[in-house]
């Protein structure tokens, strides 16, 4: 679960981010959470009251009261790691918030450009997934690393992950359990028995993928082939050169 906070006093404002935020999290297939506060004193409360309840934070620089600058200072005191967006409408203000340590932190310009939130949005997300999963396998207990993975096949109470280099692990469960223990950004489903690694993609053809390193043919059912399109589309857009640059 991904999880937004949005801190901004002028309610149209706060309207506008939280709808642009929900757009980008579904186009992206992210399970998310996103929380609203109109007051500076009110996020500050809730964010002391649980521990690291926020991946990503979307902070108003002026704001009555307790400031976005304050606030985020307050914020690293007990979080070094928490992400900050800044917003404002004033470039000056921004320069005020380059004393706050450690980074990441970025600074929008209101009105918002989506294009560059969904950028954000997306770096942030994949800084904080995991780079392996363990995988119970008979009796051992094996790390793979994520970006290993080529595909994932269903065969009768067994998931196969196919990995490179030839190699292959056994797992004992359904598919669409194993599939909620991998970054939902990185994997997809592309038939009733496979789902697919978007960054081992080579090319797509009209009923299948082609894996990285061209030696597998994976099917791809009517019923997934836009979806598995869109995500591999975005994939080029996020990378160097690509659309979204």
């Amino acid at each position: 679960m991904y999880r937004v906070a949005i801190c901004e006093d002028q309610q149209i404002f706060l309207n506008k981010h939280e709808n642009v935020c929900r757009t980008i999290l579904e186009s992206l297939n992210i399970e998310y959470q996103i929380s609203v506060f109109t007051s500076s004193t009110e996020f500050f409360a809730v964010f002391i009251a649980q521990q690291k309840p926020f991946d990503l934070i979307l902070l108003d620089i002026v704001m009555d009261g307790m400031n976005g600058i304050e606030l985020a200072q307050n914020i690293r005191q007990t979080d070094k790691g928490v992400e900050i967006i800044f917003i404002t409408a004033n470039p000056e203000f921004a320069m005020q918030g380059y004393d706050i340590r450690p980074l990441p932190l970025h600074f929008l310009l209101k009105p918002i450009d989506p294009k560059t939130l969904e950028q954000l949005i997306t770096e942030s997300y994949l800084r904080q997934l995991p780079e392996d999963i363990i995988i119970k396998s008979g009796e051992q207990h094996l790390q793979v690393l994520i970006k290993d993975i080529l595909y994932l096949e269903t065969q009768g109470r067994r998931v196969n992950l196919e990995l490179r280099d030839d190699r292959s692990v056994s797992y004992s469960g359904k598919l669409t359990d194993i599939l909620q223990e991998l970054p939902d950004l990185h994997f997809i489903r592309c038939h009733k028995s496979y789902a697919v690694n978007i960054n081992n993609i080579h090319k797509i053809t009209r009923n299948t993928v082609v894996t990285s390193d061209r030696k597998y043919d994976i099917p791809v059912s009517r019923p997934y082939l836009d979806d598995v399109r869109s995500a591999f589309m975005r994939k080029l857009s996020a990378a160097p050169g690509g659309g979204s640059k």
